[in-house]
């Protein structure tokens, strides 16, 4: 058969793949899904495509929810989408009554239910936020995520934000490790949410990792 793809989305289905083929402790019947700094919103089409039944909650700017919104609704048309006016009209009742969808500025994501969101996935934007950004989004994930639920970070050794100085807590496993296939300069870094405190945490595991300062 053949398909019309560009690279772009070949990047796409490999970190896909990358994400369901570690998280093996995710259940079959994943229930939601997180994505922070979603593009067009490419990756988590695919995660729904995988997953019919998850809610796939969508944060971003408002300007780019824009774009997300009419890009799923086309590639989804039978597909229940909130934004934020729904926030606005039903506040945090929205993450729970399982629309396809829910589309929300960033900031909305303190407004989460803690122990809810089973996989949580950021591909190349943390690179682009400056080091508080990214610890409030941290401290959300370490709020929202469910025991057993796993994090896909793939993002840019150094860039506005630094990976290895990422502010993630000690109670993470790590299920993959590496430099992208793709991008010498770009890691992929998957981890599970766990009861307790790991003795061989993510952050010094990353202290072997560029740049070596």
């Amino acid at each position: 058969q053949n398909y019309r793809v560009c690279y772009h989305d070949l990047t796409l289905i490999y970190h896909c793949w990358q994400v369901i083929r570690a998280a093996a402790s995710l259940p079959g019947d994943l229930a939601s899904v997180v994505e922070i700094g979603c593009g067009f919103g490419g990756m988590i089409a695919k995660i729904k495509d995988l997953y019919p039944d998850a809610s796939c909650v969508l944060f971003d700017l408002p300007e780019v929810n824009s774009v997300q919104t009419y890009y799923l609704s086309q590639r989804f048309p039978e597909a229940r989408i909130l934004g934020f006016c729904d926030f606005q009209e039903r506040g945090s009742s929205v993450f729970g009554d399982n629309a396809d969808f829910p589309i929300l500025p960033g900031w909305l994501i303190e407004e989460m239910p803690p122990e809810t969101i089973d996989l949580a996935i950021n591909m190349r934007s943390m690179m682009e936020m400056t080091p508080e950004t990214v610890g409030f989004y941290f401290d959300n994930l370490h709020r929202v995520m469910r025991i057993g639920g796993v994090f896909a970070c793939t993002n840019r050794y150094q860039k506005l934000s630094v990976l290895k100085e990422y502010p993630f807590d000690d109670r993470w496993r790590i299920l993959l490790s590496q430099t992208s296939n793709m991008q010498g300069h770009v890691h992929e870094l998957i981890v599970e949410r766990t009861t307790t405190s790991q003795p061989f945490s993510v952050r010094t595991a990353m202290k072997s990792l560029a740049p070596f300062v």
